[in-house]
């Protein structure tokens, strides 16, 4: 994921002033909106502040902004996504489309949950919406082609913020999930690890046996479609049988004077019957009756 906003967040606020932390946010420019929050704590009076190490605890951040209509909103709580791979103090997170529906000014704060008694406010911070001149404004049912996939501890929840079709990767175990649908401050993502079998109007994955030296005919792909196609198996036309050529005969239905079995010799292909009812085989032939 794209950072361009980096801030400093204390959990002691009386050494700095709300300008130290105002940035610049555009509507449509997601990298903008992505935010690396570097935490610290000061413990003691007048000492400076160190890092805060972040471990199982919870960290959400919540926003209050002016919408459309001019009202203030405060939003409920998102969660933010532990950057471990840059360091056990830094969060990051998106801000959503929500929260920068109007321009003007935003108040945003972050929130640790150390334990179910215990809860860390981190001083609040401010950052001014204004319309991207680049990109333009976004709506939810738009991707920006620029979107990159969220890599994370954990699986993703419903406050796990993203956009349609957007990725996100598991680090924990690699499971894939993908983003199917925003609906205000709920995000759905669903897992990837399944792939659906292949139906007329489905596409998927398919089963198919190993290929024996009979199968001979490769299937081809309907790019349009995603249906499979063979090329069609050639007519094949009995021959008629013949003294010298292995065929196929037409015969009448048997009737009541048919009384003489007609049978046939495996080397050569040849039928016989039997002369007059006895054990005398003779060849059938063109003048035989």
């Amino acid at each position: 994921m794209s950072v361009t906003n980096i801030t400093n967040l204390y959990f002691s606020s009386s050494n700095y002033t709300d300008d130290y932390y105002k940035f610049l946010v555009n509507q449509g420019d997601y990298q903008s909106r992505t935010i690396q929050a570097n935490l610290y704590i000061s413990k003691e009076k007048d000492r400076s502040p160190l890092p805060y190490s972040l471990t199982s605890e919870a960290v959400t951040v919540t926003y209050e902004y002016v919408n459309s209509n001019g009202e203030t909103v405060k939003t409920a709580e998102f969660e933010c996504a532990k950057a471990t791979s840059i360091g056990d103090y830094v969060v990051t997170f998106l801000i959503p489309n929500v929260v920068v529906e109007n321009y003007g000014i935003v108040r945003a704060q972050v929130k640790v949950y150390e334990d179910e008694y215990t809860l860390l406010n981190t001083s609040l911070f401010k950052f001014y919406v204004s319309e991207s001149l680049s990109v333009g404004s976004i709506e939810d049912s738009v991707v920006p082609y620029f979107t990159r996939p969220i890599l994370e501890s954990g699986s993703p929840t419903t406050s796990t913020v993203g956009v349609v079709s957007q990725l996100y990767i598991d680090t924990d175990n690699d499971e894939l999930y993908y983003c199917s649908n925003v609906s205000g401050e709920v995000y759905t993502w669903k897992p990837i690890t399944e792939l659906p079998q292949a139906t007329e109007t489905t596409l998927g994955g398919i089963k198919a046996a190993a290929k024996t030296s009979a199968d001979t005919l490769p299937a081809k792909i309907d790019a349009a479609t995603g249906i499979l196609y063979v090329e069609p198996s050639p007519t094949y036309e009995l021959p008629q049988a013949t003294e010298t050529t292995l065929g196929g005969i037409k015969a009448a239905v048997k009737g009541i004077g048919d009384t003489i079995g007609v049978k046939i010799d495996e080397t050569s292909g040849k039928l016989y019957v039997s002369s007059s009812g006895s054990e005398d085989w003779g060849l059938i032939t063109e003048s035989a009756t």
